[in-house]
């Protein structure tokens, strides 16, 4: 929720500030359901500066876990001398967190700053470091996610929390985080290569999946030929039409096999498997695994 605030009469820049931490500590004192986070921006005059106070309400939300106090975060506090070597770090990871909306190819080189900003000495102890990782790995997996670049190396949180928990040094969470990020971003830009008329085939497909959809219903969508379609997939990915909708369909099987709430049967007519023997020999033949063994 985003809520502006408007004051009708005019103070100090520091009462503005106080009035809406006392807005915030209320509207804390009446939730009742658990815990919330309240971001605050800085103060302004102009409407123009809308987007920017938006900007600074989502820095503070993403970095609240640098912070003792994650329950209203003021963005006017964040430079000050107290926090100042956390907010180096907070700044580190909003340009991480960018390239991974805007510039997936350099999000490696985005994370690698960030972590540079993470010392393994004195006053950090490997929790604080791990929470922080899980985290950024966790938004991270989010943000490619949101941006229609899907793989079968997308691990879900829970995942993530044992992998980096399972770290011995800080030194190996790193390591784990800079593989993780790594796989990611060349997924994304295997993604990218391919020509705007297949990402808009990828696109459809992921989005249709669970359907029984076939070859000329992608071809009345899309508005070509068949053998069209057939022959720029073959080019640019290598696959087949079927091939990459059972790549898909398993891909996103796999996701919910790891959820655990379902039986695998319900997993193959979810994912658009009406015949659960060819589900089972897909799922075989692409990962060399059985359903089971990932429940």
């Amino acid at each position: 929720m985003v809520v502006l605030i408007l004051f009708r009469d005019i103070m100090l820049v520091k009462e503005y500030h106080l009035t809406a931490l006392k807005i915030g500590q209320k509207l804390l004192s009446e939730n009742v359901e658990g815990s919330i986070n309240i971001s605050i921006s800085s103060v302004s005059r102009n409407l123009s500066d809308l987007p920017e106070l938006f900007r600074q309400t989502v820095f503070c939300h993403n970095c609240r876990f640098f912070l003792e106090n994650r329950e209203i975060l003021h963005y006017e506090s964040l430079r000050s001398k107290s926090v100042q070597q956390e907010y180096k770090q907070m700044v580190q990871l909003d340009e991480f967190y960018s390239a991974c909306r805007e510039r997936p190819g350099q999000m490696l080189l985005s994370l690698k700053s960030f972590l540079k900003q993470l010392p393994d000495g004195v006053g950090y102890d490997m929790e604080y470091v791990k929470n922080i990782l899980i985290q950024t790995a966790v938004m991270m997996t989010y943000l490619v996610k949101e941006s229609g670049c899907l793989c079968p190396q997308m691990k879900e949180m829970n995942e993530i929390t044992q992998e980096v928990e399972a770290s011995r040094t800080i030194q190996e969470a790193f390591q784990w985080m800079e593989a993780y990020t790594e796989e990611l971003q060349k997924q994304c830009e295997l993604r990218s290569q391919n020509s705007h008329q297949t990402r808009k085939i990828l696109d459809y497909l992921n989005r249709h999946y669970a359907e029984h959809i076939t070859l000329t219903d992608l071809s009345d969508y899309m508005k070509l030929s068949s053998t069209h379609i057939c022959r720029i997939l073959k080019q640019d990915t290598g696959e087949t039409f079927v091939t990459l909708l059972n790549k898909i369909r398993i891909m996103e099987a796999i996701r919910l096999l790891k959820k655990g709430n379902l039986k695998i049967y319900e997993v193959a007519e979810a994912v658009g498997f009406s015949n659960y023997a060819y589900f089972y020999q897909m799922f075989k033949k692409e990962t060399g695994s059985s359903p089971r063994d990932y429940q």
